[in-house]
C-alpha cells in the first residue's frame, strides 16, 4: 500500500492532467467530487462541505467550532479508510498534513511561476488577466487558511513536503515517472508495515474523538487523544469531574483499545470560546 497526497497552486496544473496523473502512477483519484459524494453517503450535508472545504470558515463558524470539527473529524475517517484498501492520490483538502509523518507516503506539492499560472488560468477558465489575477489570489488565499484553521500548519512552508516541483516546463509525462521514482526510493516493507500500524492508530483515535463529540457530546475543549498499539491518552479540559470519567468510559469501550490513561484536567469555571 502506498498513497500521494498532492497539493497544487492555482494554474500550475489542470484538473484534467491531475486525473491522468493518477491513471499514469496506477492509483484512484480522490479528489472534491470523491468527497463530495461520500459525505453525502453518510449524511453530511452538501452546504456544510462547501462551507469549509478548502477555505478558511467565516467569522461565525470560528466562533462556534463544532460544525467545522465535525467537517475535519468526517474528513479525516474518510481519507484514513481510503488509503487503506489501495494506492491512492489524494488531491487538496491539506492531506498532506493529515498524513505527516506517515511512512509509506509522498507528501507532493506542484507549483508554478505566476506569469505560467495566469497564463493558465486565463487559458482553462477563459477569463481577463484581472479576474484570473483575483481567481488565483483567492485560491491561495482560501488554501492558506484552510490549512492554518483545521491544523494549524503552514500551506506555503516547503518542509511541509517531500517533494516540491515546478511544472512550468515539466510535462506530465515526465512528472508521472519522477513521482513513482520517488515512491520507489521510499517505499520498503517494513515502511508499510509501520505505515499501517500508525494509520490504525489514526482512525482509532479518529473513532473515540467521534464518539466523545458526536455521540455522547461532552462538554471537552482542546480534547487531544493519543494512542499507540491501542493504549490510549486522553489529554484536554473537562467541565466536571463526572464528564472526565464518562469520557474514560467512553474510550475505553471503543473497538481496538487496549487501555485508557486519562489525563483530563477539570475545569470549575467556563472558558470563553476560542476565536481563530
Amino acid at each position: 500500500m502506498a498513497f500521494i497526497t498532492l497539493a497544487r497552486e492555482l494554474g500550475s496544473i489542470s484538473e484534467a492532467d491531475v486525473v491522468r496523473l493518477s491513471e499514469m502512477l496506477g492509483m484512484d483519484f480522490i479528489g472534491k467530487e470523491f468527497v463530495e459524494k461520500r459525505f453525502e453517503e453518510i449524511g453530511m450535508p452538501t452546504d456544510s462541505l462547501r462551507e469549509y472545504d478548502e477555505k478558511k470558515p467565516g467569522f461565525f463558524a470560528r466562533l462556534f467550532r463544532g460544525e467545522p470539527d465535525h467537517y475535519l473529524d468526517t474528513l479525516r475517517n474518510i481519507l484514513y479508510f481510503e488509503v487503506q484498501k489501495d494506492n491512492k492520490l489524494i488531491v487538496g483538502r491539506g492531506a498532506n498534513f493529515l498524513f505527516a509523518g506517515i511512512p509509506n507516503c509522498l507528501r507532493v506539492k506542484l507549483v508554478a511561476s505566476k506569469e505560467i499560472r495566469l497564463k493558465n488560468i486565463m487559458e482553462w477558465e477563459g477569463c481577463t488577466m484581472p479576474v484570473a489575477q483575483a481567481m488565483m489570489d483567492k485560491s491561495d488565499r482560501d488554501r492558506a487558511g484552510f490549512c492554518l484553521f483545521h491544523y494549524n500548519e503552514d500551506w506555503y512552508a516547503a518542509n511541509s513536503y517531500d517533494v516540491v516541483v515546478k511544472t512550468d516546463t515539466l510535462s506530465l509525462e515526465t512528472l508521472a515517472p519522477f513521482l513513482l521514482c520517488a515512491m520507489k526510493s521510499i517505499m520498503t516493507r517494513e515502511r508499510d508495515e509501520q505505515g499501517q500500524k500508525l494509520l490504525d492508530d489514526k482512525m482509532l483515535v479518529n473513532r473515540i474523538v467521534f464518539r466523545l463529540r458526536e455521540q455522547e457530546c461532552l462538554p471537552l475543549r482542546f480534547l487531544v487523544v493519543e494512542s499507540n498499539n491501542g493504549k490510549v491518552v486522553l489529554n484536554g479540559l473537562a467541565m466536571s469531574e463526572v464528564v472526565s470519567q464518562r469520557a474514560a468510559e467512553v474510550a475505553a469501550s471503543v473497538d481496538g483499545v487496549v487501555s485508557v490513561l486519562n489525563q483530563l484536567k477539570i475545569m470549575t469555571h467556563p472558558l470563553p470560546r476560542r476565536v481563530v
